[in-house]
Order: structure tokens, then sequence, then C-alpha cells
């Protein structure tokens, strides 16, 4: 398989990753709605929610620029690992 094929699956598995955090983060948000106590539970577990999307956008970014660094570079060295 040539390597930019292989770094595309990689990269794929790597936002399919994501795609499960960003859903498990999604799970978390409803069960807190339903089981909260306090206004300051939601608080605490949005916040949690927050920083992890903050993150999850800035992987989503680089992931999306190693990924232009190959869109037009389909030359016989890219095959080459």
């Amino acid at each position: 398989m040539p390597s930019y094929h292989r770094y595309y699956h990689i990269s794929c598995l790597r936002e399919t990753a994501l795609s499960c955090i960003l859903s498990a983060e999604g799970q978390k948000v409803l069960k807190i709605v339903e089981l909260a106590q306090s206004a300051e539970d939601m608080l605490a577990v949005n916040k949690s929610v927050k920083s992890m999307v903050a993150t999850i956008t800035n992987l989503e970014i680089v992931l999306s620029n190693k990924i232009s660094l190959f869109e037009e570079c389909l030359c016989a060295t890219c095959e080459v690992v």
C-alpha cells in the first residue's frame, strides 16, 4: 500500500476515534441531565465537556492540516516510505 494511502487510513481511524469521544461526551450530558441533583453538577459536567470539545476541535485542525499536505501530492516519492 502506498504511504499516502496508509496516511489517509490512519487519519480516518483518528477521525473515527474522535467521533467516538464526542459521542461519549454527548452521552455524558444526557446522563447528567437525567441524574443531576443540582445546577452545580450540570455546570461541572458542562465545563468538562466544553474542555473536551475544545481539545477535539484543536486535534481536528491538526489532522486537517496534515491531510492537506497530501491532497495534491500524487508523485512517485509519496509512495516510498
